[in-house]
């Protein structure tokens, strides 16, 4: 078990002593429906951290590529490749992959193991961002709020995940461990972290031209 800027983890990885990574900025990029818009807003300087479908479907450069569904990662790298390169005889990983545990098809995946694997891809992949040392971190398509994917149809709600729809007044227990899992994030690392809309403008300050500028 290893511990660092309050995270903590138990897998075969341990933290970067030495990360090219530290003092830069990073964006996650989620896949909800204002992903394009939000991610517009960011410098192009600041390192594009991918989340789930978003890997396979972001065509701009990224640094990281993450999901807690280990699982899933190889065929989602793949097709990235096939996307975004026109399936051109490029290196597989032109970034870092990481997940939650070992891929025995791709052992190129960076296993954290980070305790306790809960809330989303998204809290895992603001997670990494954190103990690889990226100073400030914004979240773009971080929505959570059962709006629906950048990739659904139109007036499509999100369902099936832990979120409820837009104004269901029902009880989710998995959202509200999520959002407890969040809750603590913007506890510990509220200073170096923006939302750009969405459920986290709960726990986190909005994103604003100065917090870009700096």
């Amino acid at each position: 078990m290893w511990e660092c800027e309050g995270i903590t983890g138990e897998g075969h990885h341990q933290p970067f002593k030495q990360s090219i990574w530290r003092g830069k900025n990073a964006v996650i990029v989620g896949a909800g429906r204002s992903m394009w818009a939000d991610d517009d807003r960011i410098p192009e300087s600041w390192d594009r951290v991918a989340v789930n479908h978003v890997i396979t479907l972001y065509r701009k450069p990224i640094a990281h590529a993450v999901s807690i569904h280990s699982e899933l990662m190889w065929s989602m790298c793949l097709l990235r490749k096939l996307q975004c390169h026109n399936g051109v005889r490029t290196p597989l990983l032109e970034y870092s992959a990481h997940g939650h545990r070992k891929a025995p098809d791709f052992p190129e995946l960076v296993p954290w193991g980070l305790r306790p694997a809960d809330g989303s891809s998204s809290l895992y992949a603001l997670r990494i961002a954190i103990v690889l040392g990226y100073k400030k971190i914004v979240l773009a398509g971080c929505d959570m709020d059962g709006s629906g994917h950048f990739y659904d149809p139109p007036g499509l709600a999100e369902c099936g995940t832990g979120y409820l729809p837009p104004n269901d007044k029902r009880v989710n227990y998995a959202h509200l461990h999520q959002s407890y899992a969040w809750a603590q994030m913007g506890k510990l690392h509220g200073d170096k972290i923006r939302a750009s809309g969405g459920a986290p403008l709960k726990w986190f300050r909005k994103v604003d031209d100065e917090f870009l500028r700096q």
